[in-house]
């Protein structure tokens, strides 16, 4: 697990304002949208830290369009707070656990966050998310889990220089 730092927050702060350009720029729901981008190679870039903050939201937005091409599949649109909220939310917990946009997403859909919004969006995202694991029957074991292998590696990598 990592500790929320200021790139973190940038991350964030960046996913939040895609989220919420994507309602103004697509005629496709938000769901779709989310999900897209959840499982797009930029969100895999975001993931690992690359091309940020070189790239900007309507980079981001291009590229969406690009790797899956354009829909008007959906109506449903979220409210700019909501949008800022997942996309902040989906960001915050990809960082700090540091598992991939798809994890994420696989455990918890936009539908899910947007009933949850009025519940959590004042609270701590770690506490919010700790909730969120609770409810899931999801174990800290899994990010430990996690954890411990990215450490071997990183003990292995350094042992072969």
């Amino acid at each position: 697990m990592k500790t929320m730092d200021e790139q973190g927050r940038r991350l964030c702060r960046f996913q939040g304002k895609v989220f919420v350009l994507s309602a103004h720029r697509f005629n496709c729901s938000s769901p779709i949208f989310i999900r897209r981008f959840m499982f797009s190679q930029t969100a895999a870039r975001i993931d690992q830290y690359q091309e940020f903050p070189e790239m900007s939201e309507e980079t981001v937005l291009d590229r969406i369009e690009e790797e899956f091409g354009h829909t008007d599949y959906g109506q449903i649109v979220y409210s700019e707070e909501v949008l800022y909220w997942i996309g902040y939310m989906y960001r915050y917990w990809s960082y700090t656990k540091e598992i991939s946009s798809k994890k994420v997403y696989r455990i918890i859909k936009p539908e899910e966050w947007k009933n949850l919004y009025y519940v959590y969006h004042t609270m701590d995202p770690d506490a919010a998310i700790a909730r969120i694991m609770e409810a899931k029957n999801i174990s800290e074991e899994e990010d430990y889990t996690t954890l411990g292998v990215q450490i071997l590696r990183s003990l292995l990598a350094a042992e072969s220089k």
